[in-house]
């Protein structure tokens, strides 16, 4: 908005855009086997950048299985497509339960519910919802559309949509109005929303 980009520039930028997180996500995962493992000692940034920019790297990334592992990891498309073709065919819908489980994870303590759900990695509701398998360390998530679709269908996840986009209304108007008291906090936006407008997070 304040720059004014033409088409031709906007193409530009998006292209750039998919080629650099593309690689980003095909690099991700060796990067952090090396960095987890306590016996690494180099730079992490280092590495990273090695990793990122090595011709072995992007030789393999050429190779047809490397890319669609990609581009289902990045699909967010394919994972709430697994969810239409479960719910309600084959399982009924959740009917709340998810929402549930992700307003007692936010309310409650840890130190007295020790079994509450994590947030975060959104693993457990993509199992819950796509009864698709995937590692321990991996982390997909089903995302809103997909979480509210699987617990209310398509009309139930729209009003829930609404009733959500009410909630981060408030939150915007609450900080807009303690901006008069002191301007920087219009600057905590961007944190409070880095998790909520992620393509694959879940409520929780």
């Amino acid at each position: 908005l304040s720059f004014k980009f033409n088409l031709y520039q906007k193409i530009s930028i998006l292209l750039v855009s998919i080629l650099l997180l593309t690689t980003l996500q095909f690099v991700k995962g060796s990067y952090r086997e090396i960095i987890y493992d306590k016996s690494f000692k180099g730079n992490k940034t280092e590495l990273f950048f090695e990793m990122l920019f090595s011709s072995e790297n992007s030789s393999e990334l050429q190779e047809d299985k490397s890319i669609n592992d990609v581009n289902i990891r990045l699909n967010q498309g394919w994972i709430i497509s697994k969810i239409y073709e479960r719910i309600p065919k084959v399982e009924p819908f959740l009917g709340g339960e998810t929402i549930i489980d992700a307003i007692e994870a936010t309310l409650l303590p840890r130190f007295l519910f020790p079994n509450k759900k994590i947030g975060g990695g959104g693993r457990s509701t993509f199992i819950k919802l796509t009864k698709i398998k995937i590692k321990r360390t991996t982390a997909m998530g089903v995302s809103l559309m997909g979480e509210f679709y699987g617990n209310f269908g398509f009309w139930g996840g729209m009003f829930a949509f609404f009733i959500w986009g009410k909630l981060l209304y408030l939150v915007v108007f609450i900080i807009n109005n303690s901006k008069k008291i002191s301007p920087i906090y219009i600057f905590w936006l961007p944190i409070i929303f880095f998790q909520v407008i992620k393509a694959e997070t879940d409520l929780t």
